[in-house]
């Protein structure tokens, strides 16, 4: 459950878990005692992730994100605390319908009502140290209600018990200027009592979309075989004028966030370059290169892609993007309420790049 869950999550291969993890640990403490036998050149930290507490806890009501019972709610809350004083850094949860499993279902979590993540920042609290980290549901702009609604539960759960709570923001084009309310709300918030701190990025959220990797055409019928090639085996076959017709003539067939979210991406979509422009001209977006060329999108994005020997990669900012500068991440970066960490380094191998965030 937990690979597939990362697989679908994070972008890591469960090929990769399965052949690279040793299986050490059922629970949290020996969790670090086998990170601690593992030899390694960096410092890192941990936490305890809702996606495994619920399905240890619950078995697979849990992993499908049934409601649980208050024994359930206390048991959980009783192995967080446990990893909290073996060294836990906090507890983090995703309610983000965006994160869905390999399989397809909202990670766990997802719809955690109050008195779960109650008992979650509770435990919390009562170790003395550690932080709740939180995805949000609307975070991405698929649901522009949900931010609001977001803040009112860890406004008054904070106030309450007392825990910090960081959560994940950033500017969507869904509705651009709702980081602005986030902001207030959560000054708002900290001016009463509650300890409710917006986590913001370096520089925009991209995905990155090329035939070496993950394409917008992927989850095409025709595409789909090719996705079990390697890149050498499946390059002839992208730069077969045939194959590229059939291609142009279909569509993804899957009803889901993602096929909703890349339906039509291509007046925010630039080529990436060499060295990378994370900060393009919006006149550059491919949507108006190939309305100066009269041709569809999608088929000059094909082209695009198959330069650099089919290499060349594509840029879409999906969140910190939407004015066309990278303004409104400076005001993020620059309040005073906000902290600097949000970024996929280290997760999802294909699709985002986030390593530099950094030293950019």
């Amino acid at each position: 459950m937990l690979v597939g869950l990362m697989e679908g999550v994070e972008d890591i291969p469960g090929t990769a878990r399965f052949a690279g993890i040793r299986w050490q640990w059922e629970t949290f403490p020996e969790y670090l005692d086998a990170l601690e036998t593992t030899p390694h050149a960096i410092d890192f930290g941990v936490q305890i992730a809702h996606g495994p507490v619920r399905a240890y806890v619950m078995g697979e009501r849990g992993a499908k994100n049934a409601e649980p019972t208050r024994e359930e709610i206390e048991g959980m809350a009783a192995v967080v605390g446990e990893a909290l004083d073996a060294g836990a850094l906090g507890f983090s949860t995703s309610r983000t319908i965006i994160h869905v499993a390999v399989d397809g279902e909202p990670v766990p979590g997802t719809f955690a009502a109050r008195d779960e993540l109650r008992a979650m920042a509770r435990a919390i609290a009562t170790a003395g140290h550690g932080i709740l980290e939180v995805a949000p549901a609307g975070v991405a702009g698929e649901d522009d209600l949900a931010p609001a609604k977001e803040m009112a539960w860890m406004r008054e759960i904070s106030a309450e018990t007392g825990c910090p709570i960081t959560f994940l923001m950033g500017q969507n084009s869904s509705a651009p200027e709702a980081w602005r309310d986030m902001l207030r709300l959560a000054d708002e918030a900290r001016a009463e009592g509650a300890r409710v701190y917006p986590q913001v990025a370096g520089r925009a959220t991209n995905l990155l979309f090329g035939f070496e990797g993950v394409s917008p055409f992927s989850r095409y019928p025709s595409f789909l075989p090719l996705m079990k090639m390697s890149f050498q085996e499946r390059l002839p076959i992208l730069r077969d004028p045939a194959f590229k017709a059939r291609l142009m003539a279909e569509r993804d067939p899957n009803d889901d966030i993602f096929a909703a979210i890349i339906a039509d991406p291509w007046d925010r979509v630039f080529v990436l370059g060499d060295p990378p422009d994370y900060e393009p001209e919006p006149g550059r977006a491919v949507a108006k290169l190939a309305a100066a060329e009269g041709r569809d999108p999608r088929d000059l994005a094909y082209d695009l892609m198959l330069e650099d020997g089919g290499r060349a990669m594509l840029l879409w900012p999906l969140l910190g993007y939407h004015d066309g500068d990278l303004e409104p991440i400076r005001e993020m970066l620059s309040h005073p309420g906000a902290v600097v960490g949000a970024s996929d380094g280290g997760a999802h191998c294909r699709v985002i790049c986030d390593a530099s965030v950094p030293t950019f």
